[in-house]
């Protein structure tokens, strides 16, 4: 008779322990999904492109955060070239990326969205300096 009274208390206490657990982990990954799903507002320390102003999403602002720039503002190689801009020597780039869906026919003529992810580099502002013109 004791057996199945401890048993039973066991069993419950188990079963209360792995319940708090679960819902911790539930709130937790509510957070973790509210955090990723929304966009950076823009704020002046919001990591954004320097010569669109897009403001980079939650995932790509934790990435740039971790580098040591003062400036939260970025450009791919094409835009610095295009604006006459030079990447400094020995500097590296980032890497951020977009996902986004594609339209993709199928044999049967019905369209398909497929996750895509693409990669960018880019720079920061501190990184670069003006061109300049040899005579």
């Amino acid at each position: 008779m004791t057996y199945t009274n401890n048993y039973s208390n066991n069993y419950k206490s188990n079963y209360n322990n792995y319940k708090a657990s679960y819902n911790n982990y539930n709130k937790v990954n509510n957070v973790a999904k509210s955090v990723t799903d929304t966009k950076a507002t823009t704020d002046s320390k919001a990591h954004k492109n320097h010569f669109s102003g897009h403001v980079y999403g939650m995932k790509n602002q934790m990435i740039l955060s971790k580098l040591w720039f003062t400036t939260p503002e970025w450009m791919t190689y094409k835009q610095a070239r295009f604006n006459n801009l030079r990447i400094k020597r020995w500097e590296h780039a980032a890497r951020i990326c977009y996902n986004e869906f594609k339209d993709e026919k199928q044999e049967d003529g019905t369209i398909k969205k497929v996750p895509v992810t693409t990669y960018h580099l880019v720079f920061n502002v501190e990184q670069t300096e003006p061109v300049i013109e040899r005579a």
